[in-house]
C-alpha cells in the first residue's frame, strides 16, 4: 500500500471517528451540556451546536474525500514508468468525469509481470465509445508497472517502440501471430494497404476471432500487390476491419506472401 493511500485512509477514519462520536453525543448523550469531546473541554455542547465549526468541517471534508477522493488522490495523479507488463481487465466501470466529452474509467486490472508474480491493481484512462472495447472484462493492455508499489499502474501508449514489442511478445505467446508472421512483424517494413475482403476463419483464442484478409498492398515507390493475411481481432474492434479501411500491413522486402497486419490498438502490432 502506497504511503499517500495509506494516509488518505487515516484521515478517512479519523473524519468517521468525529463524525460518529458527534452522533452520538446528539443521540444518546444524557448531559448534552457537557464538552462534545475531551479536547474540545473548554468549549460547551450548546457553543458546538451553534457554530457547527467541527461536525460540519468533518463531515465536508468526509464526503469530499469519499466522493472524490477514491484513489484519484494516487491514480489520477501518479505516473508509473517502469517495465512493460500485460494486464488483463477484471472491472471496469466509469468515474463521473469526462475530458471533452470523453469520460474517465477506473480500470481493475490483473497485472503479468516478466519478473514477479501476478497480482491486482488499478488506473483510470479516458476512452470514448469508439474505444469502449478497449477496457471491457478479459480484455489484455499493456501497462507500465512497479513491483516496488503495486498500487496503481499507468497505461501505456502503444506508440512506444517498447510497448509494441511487449503487446507482440504477448501475442505470440498465446498464439494469435503465426509463427510465419512474426518475422515481418519484427523486422519488415510498415506500408499502407487498405481491405479489399475478409472472412472469418471460424478460430476464437482468448475473446478474439481469427479473419482471413485481402489486401492491397502499396509499397513506396513500387506497384501496388494483392495479398492475403490473418489476423484475431476483438469482437468489438471488426469494424475497423471493413472492405476500403486503411490499414499497417508488415512486410519483408520480396516476401509478397507473408504480410502481416495491424488495425488500431492491440490488433497485430
Amino acid at each position: 500500500m502506497s504511503v499517500v493511500r495509506a494516509f488518505r485512509l487515516v484521515v478517512i477514519a479519523v473524519l468517521s471517528l468525529v463524525l460518529l462520536a458527534w452522533v452520538g453525543r446528539v443521540l444518546f448523550g444524557v448531559d448534552q451540556r457537557g464538552p462534545l469531546l475531551p479536547f474540545l473541554a473548554p468549549l460547551s455542547f450548546d457553543a458546538v451546536m451553534d457554530a457547527l465549526a467541527v461536525p460540519l468541517l468533518a463531515g465536508v471534508a468526509w464526503g469530499a474525500l469519499l466522493t472524490f477522493g477514491g484513489s484519484s488522490w494516487d491514480s489520477t495523479s501518479k505516473t508509473v514508468k517502469g517495465p512493460v507488463a500485460m494486464a488483463t481487465v477484471i472491472e471496469s466501470s466509469t468515474t463521473g468525469l469526462s475530458v471533452n466529452d470523453v469520460p474517465q474509467h477506473q480500470l481493475y486490472l490483473e497485472v503479468k509481470p516478466t519478473d514477479g508474480q501476478r497480482y491486482v491493481s488499478q488506473c483510470r484512462l479516458l476512452a470514448s465509445g469508439r474505444d469502449a472495447w478497449m477496457i471491457k472484462p478479459g480484455v489484455a493492455v499493456p501497462v507500465h508497472y512497479d513491483l516496488n508499489d503495486p498500487d496503481f499502474v499507468t497505461p501505456a501508449e502503444h506508440a512506444e517502440p517498447e510497448v509494441r514489442r511487449a503487446v507482440l511478445q504477448w501475442r505470440i505467446e498465446r498464439g494469435l501471430v503465426e509463427p510465419r508472421l512474426v518475422r515481418p512483424l519484427l523486422d519488415g517494413r510498415s506500408e499502407h494497404a487498405s481491405v479489399i475482403d475478409l472472412r472469418p476463419t471460424g478460430r476464437h483464442q482468448d475473446g478474439q476471432s481469427e479473419l482471413e484478409v485481402r489486401l492491397l498492398v502499396s509499397p513506396d515507390g513500387q506497384d501496388p500487390f494483392e495479398t492475403t493475411s490473418r489476423v484475431f481481432v476483438y469482437p468489438d474492434s471488426v469494424s475497423e476491419l471493413q472492405v476500403g479501411s486503411p490499414v499497417r500491413a508488415y512486410w519483408m522486402p520480396g516476401d509478397r506472401e507473408n504480410v502481416a497486419i495491424a488495425v488500431g490498438r492491440g490488433i497485430g502490432r
